[in-house]
């Protein structure tokens, strides 16, 4: 049990605490047991010493960071008949103006535009 650390186990303890999330960590005491506990959404709740600040579980957050694609693939594509152009797109998934893809999440489009990035990146 942390709540009543002191000393130099209480130094070890907030030495070695951290929290990890894409949110700043909030600390409340439990009506329930009376433990002061850190939350930072999507971790469980997690025990603290009473001596604890929530400045110094903030200064311990390691702030998660969420990737994002910043460069987006757009290739117009003919179709194999006619006049027609598609564009294939790749931001997060691949899409494809084509009605084939509409239908199926997948295209013959799309397989050339990979067929040709394996091809120029291998």
């Amino acid at each position: 049990m942390v709540k009543n650390l002191k000393g130099l186990e209480l130094q070890y303890f907030k030495d070695n605490f951290k929290v990890e999330g894409y949110f700043a960590p909030t600390v409340f005491t439990s009506d329930i047991d009376g433990q002061k506990y850190a939350l930072c959404i999507g971790n469980p709740w997690i025990p603290i010493p009473d001596a604890m600040t929530t400045q110094e579980v903030h200064d311990k957050w390691v702030k998660k960071v969420s990737v994002s694609v910043k460069n987006k693939i757009e290739v117009k594509v003919p179709a194999s008949r006619g006049k027609t152009v598609y564009n294939v797109t790749f931001g997060t998934a691949w899409n494809c103006t084509c009605s084939g893809f509409k239908f199926r999440k997948n295209c013959s489009h799309i397989d050339k535009v990979k067929e040709d990035l394996k091809s120029k990146f291998a």
